[in-house]
């Protein structure tokens, strides 16, 4: 859908393969191909989990800050065009690419437009990449089910969830994925079946995020540290390696000449990947705010009291024990005795080159507000975080399948898997209750979200139109910026300014032909409309 939408064909693309789908399944149910033996454990994890999605997501709608910025935006904007973002767009963050955007038009032009549906569409990706962790069980089948059921709650339930349409674990997963074809083929010694198995996923993760060039790196390097150990020559290995980078690399090439035909100022865009963009950043900064960013940001990667920080060092401390328990000869790990060790430097040096990429971001893509806040460091960090979670449940399932101790050391054995075990299931409970991010949904009618429509919806405001929104500085209400997008979203009109009680006497409303909306009256707003003339407006709404 991604290529269809970069030459603005979708909805000719999605008709032919919903009729190419459909025919193949006729073809496949007359000559019996359709078969049961795909009915693996994970695939039931997987239709298990998406049959309840479909039903707790049902009727869901956006309340996230981001979903309302670009994520249900740029995804409302596709379906409701049929055709990518352009100059017409009111989306801001203009060089973000639209792959899991593609993903979700194609899931909600078959199923139905609902804010519930697109939530429903990412979560089908989000299962997808979890599933192929049950591949790696073969032994204590119990035991290993179990655990690998629990432990992935995690990825459900630690960062963004399923109740947003940001793609940070969608980026974690997919990659992790990635990992795991690479990793399963290679024990297996069947390497080149993982060549065609990850070339969609790396280009699909090349273009979820502009982030996601960093996660493809990691699997390209993986895959030739895994086909370097099975290739005949060195060459061969470098080879398939380059081609692996460099078909994503061309997919994303694609997408930033697309950025460049239909956007004029798309790589000046917020967050944009570019010199122009950076070099603008940077200027907005002084030295003064880069020492600052710099000292509060080492104070929080450090901090051990948050929480993605705890499961950060509880994975490296995981791989670091086992290690010592193989190497104590209490756990077998026959041909991987190093394995652990392994695991833990190149787990070390990957997030700390995460911690260094995250950095640059603050200091060169984000503005001065933001960076100074650290504006979203935990979810940005828990990204990386849950890729190595799930690394270090590959290695424990490993671990569970192939352990051979003798009979004499059976109980320090089971003592030590079970203490393994302990640590991954820890970090479930740490970052986020299971039953308020699966079980139950925000209440809408109580969301600020709700407040905004239903001042819409009372007065009829039209799309395209100009408004003033007035937000009082009562603490109960006032975060501008929140409104500011929901309204964009709500009204799609690029013509609304928010008004604080700080801004109010910057705008001249006397020469402005516009709505008024008011959200709380008070004493400010009411000298305001008096000096000027209440008679000039089309529309003032009160809320008291």
């Amino acid at each position: 859908m991604f290529f269809a939408g970069l030459l603005n064909v979708l909805l000719e693309v999605l008709v032919l393969l919903v009729l190419a789908s459909l025919i193949y399944l006729i073809y496949a149910f007359i000559n019996k191909e359709l078969t049961v033996s795909f009915l693996t454990p994970g695939m039931y994890y997987f239709f298990i989990f998406i049959a309840y999605l479909a039903y707790f997501l049902n009727g869901a709608r956006f309340v996230a800050y981001d979903d309302f910025s670009h994520w249900g935006l740029v995804a409302r904007e596709i379906i409701t065009n049929n055709k990518f973002p352009n100059f017409e767009s009111l989306i801001v963050f203009q060089s973000y690419p639209t792959g899991s955007a593609s993903f979700i038009y194609f899931v909600s032009k078959i199923i139905g437009n609902t804010e519930g549906v697109m939530l429903f569409a990412q979560s089908i990706l989000i299962i997808s990449g979890i599933t192929p962790l049950f591949a790696f069980i073969k032994k204590n089948k119990a035991i290993s089910y179990s655990v690998l059921y629990l432990s992935t709650t995690f990825f459900l339930t630690s960062n963004v969830g399923f109740l947003a349409l940001s793609v940070d674990t969608l980026l974690s997963v997919l990659s992790l994925a990635a990992s795991a074809i690479i990793i399963y083929y290679f024990i297996n010694k069947e390497s080149k079946w993982s060549y065609t198995q990850l070339m969609p996923i790396l280009s699909f993760l090349m273009i979820i995020k502009n982030s996601g060039i960093l996660f493809v790196l990691i699997n390209v390097l993986l895959f030739f540290y895994c086909t370097l150990k099975s290739e005949k020559t060195q060459l061969e290995s470098i080879k398939k390696s380059l081609f692996l980078l460099g078909i994503p690399y061309l997919v994303k090439v694609f997408w930033g000449k697309h950025v460049q035909l239909v956007f004029s100022n798309g790589f000046e865009s917020k967050h944009a990947m570019s010199a122009e963009n950076y070099k603008t950043i940077v200027n907005q900064k002084s030295v003064t705010d880069i020492q600052l960013i710099l000292k509060k940001f080492i104070a929080r990667s450090i901090d051990i009291s948050q929480n993605e920080i705890k499961i950060g060092v509880l994975c490296l401390l995981f791989f670091l024990t086992t290690f010592l328990f193989i190497k104590w000869n209490i756990v077998q790990f026959k041909g991987k005795e190093n394995l652990g060790l392994k695991l833990f430097i190149s787990s070390s040096i990957l997030y700390y080159i995460y911690q260094l990429g995250l950095l640059f971001t603050y200091l060169f893509s984000m503005p001065i507000g933001e960076a100074l806040v650290l504006a979203s460091y935990e979810r940005y960090n828990m990204t990386m975080v849950m890729y190595i979670y799930g690394i270090s449940l590959i290695y424990l399932i490993l671990l569970l399948s192939e352990n051979k101790t003798e009979p004499s050391k059976s109980f320090s054995n089971k003592l030590v898997l079970t203490f393994c075990i302990v640590m991954l299931i820890l970090p479930v409970y740490w970052k986020s209750p299971i039953e308020k991010s699966l079980f139950s949904k925000e209440e809408y009618s109580q969301n600020d979200r709700n407040t905004l429509e239903t001042v819409f919806n009372e007065n009829k405001f039209l799309e395209d139109e100009k408004y003033f929104i007035y937000l009082s500085d009562q603490p109960e209400i006032n975060w501008a910026s929140y409104f500011y997008y929901v309204s964009l979203y709500t009204l799609y009109s690029a013509d609304i300014k928010m008004i604080t009680n700080e801004t109010i006497n910057e705008i001249d409303f006397a020469t402005v032909k516009t709505n008024l909306i008011i959200l709380r009256d008070d004493e400010l707003m009411n000298e305001k409309l008096k000096s000027k003339g209440i008679i000039e407006y089309k529309e003032i709404v009160i809320l008291n």
